[in-house]
């Protein structure tokens, strides 16, 4: 049954692409869902169709440098992701790996079905229809905003009026169009979806760990902490970060023989777990930077946990160890949204604080005991600016670094391959991306 549930997402993403014969798609093997248990099995196909789109974004900052296949054998497979390191987003290159686009869409398909008609199904489970419409408003608020976040401009209060963004659908309509929404219509529904899933949500966070991949209310908070941060809400993302950390604000100690990875599903930390942050060829064929690993002092006991050294002698990610390494947001990023929301808003004791309890977790003792009169002594800019070095430490490897630095200073960078250097120009354009060639291409409204 599960397999045969709502084909129609397959004719629902060729409307998204193209208009022009979507009348000819005739959905085959379509079972609409009338019953409770089908709605949370198609909930359960949109989580499953969520991209896994992290390790591109790592390929695009400083994180890694790409190391050659020592056999020769092209095993590396740097030619696909050559351009994404260097910034090449006009490449074209057909060995080139595409950004996720459509199947974001097809995500959002299967959210809005549930959306529009699961309050009318037969209840024929425990499962709560609330819960799964609940659920399912979290998750669309969730793709639209990695979607903003990779094809639209940073948020701007004073632009995002007209800055134009990606398509927004909310509904199955034959008849709709798909122009880009502006960017304050896409954060508009994002806040929205959020207000409603908190009315309806009615799980305060799993306790089943196999099901840390569904949203909760700890996690919905969570995605408010970030969602806010990124808009410079300040207050709303320190008190969504307040509201997740009330919930539950346990965190791994590095200096426990019990700790269990962070980015693990199964971690005391885990908020909600659906996507890989990093690839099996990262992990082989790519070496941990020097800018990173010398960013860790004396008694910082996270490069132990989160690099090794390879076979062939260079420092890789630890964190991909095993297919239960999947992260979307965990406690240790609500603690620095806090920290970074209540600095910016002048509150450096309560910020400090916030930094203590997550650096007591990650240096041994003695180096906590001068990190933490480091921090004591900062405030103001100083204070923002040593929270936003520790998140690149804590993040390290998860996708964060390309959106942080998109939505602070959008710095200049560069980088060397093979002795050619490359450039990322200060507020350079390249710092939102393209929406793929190949959906351009079939809706030819997404190039206005």
């Amino acid at each position: 049954m599960k397999s045969k549930i709502f084909n129609l997402y397959i004719a629902l993403t060729l409307l998204l692409l193209g208009s022009c014969n979507y009348l000819d798609i005739t959905p085959v093997g379509q079972v609409i869902p009338r019953k409770a248990s089908e709605y949370r099995a198609v909930l359960g196909s949109a989580y499953k169709m969520v991209p896994q789109h992290k390790a591109l974004l790592n390929m695009r900052g400083t994180e890694f440098n790409p190391e050659d296949d020592p056999f020769g054998f092209g095993l590396d497979n740097f030619d696909a992701y050559k351009d994404i390191y260097t910034w090449n987003d006009n490449s074209q290159d057909s060995k080139t790996t595409e950004y996720p686009y459509v199947s974001f869409y097809q995500t959002i398909f299967l959210t809005n079905e549930i959306i529009n008609n699961a309050k009318n199904a037969e209840k024929d489970s425990d499962e709560s229809l609330n819960q799964i419409i609940g659920e399912a408003y979290a998750l669309r608020a969730y793709i639209y905003f990695e979607l903003a976040n990779l094809y639209a401009p940073a948020y701007e209060q004073n632009s995002a009026a007209s800055a134009k963004a990606i398509p927004i659908t909310t509904e199955i309509d034959i008849e709709q169009t798909f122009p880009r929404a502006t960017l304050q219509k896409v954060y508009d529904l994002i806040i929205d979806d959020m207000g409603k899933a908190r009315s309806l949500m009615e799980v305060e966070q799993q306790k089943m760990e196999a099901n840390r991949y569904r949203f909760s209310l700890i996690s919905l908070y969570a995605l408010e902490s970030r969602v806010f941060l990124y808009q410079k809400q300040w207050q709303k993302s320190a008190e969504a970060s307040q509201k997740a950390l009330a919930i539950n604000d346990e965190l791994e100690d590095m200096n426990s023989a019990s700790y269990k990875p962070n980015t693990h599903y199964q971690s005391k930390e885990a908020i909600l777990s659906i996507e890989y942050v990093t690839s099996l060829e990262l992990r082989d064929y790519a070496s941990i930077s020097n800018s990173l690993l010398s960013l860790y002092g004396d008694g910082d006991l996270r490069p132990s946990k989160y690099f090794a050294e390879s076979w062939l002698g260079y420092m890789v990610t630890n964190k991909v160890n095993s297919t239960d390494e999947r992260v979307s947001f965990r406690r240790a990023e609500i603690y620095l949204n806090a920290a970074e929301a209540l600095a910016h808003l002048g509150k450096d004791s309560e910020a400090r604080q916030f930094m203590s309890t997550l650096l007591k977790n990650r240096y041994t003792p003695a180096a906590y005991t001068t990190q933490l009169q480091h921090i004591n002594s900062l405030s103001g800019e100083a204070l923002v600016d040593e929270i936003l070095l520790e998140r690149e430490k804590e993040l390290a490897l998860e996708g964060h670094q390309w959106y942080d630095w998109r939505r602070t200073t959008q710095p200049e960078v560069k980088k060397s391959v093979k002795g050619e250097e490359y450039i990322l120009k200060k507020n350079d354009p390249r710092y939102t991306l393209q929406i793929p060639k190949s959906a351009r291409e079939a809706n030819p409204l997404l190039s206005e």
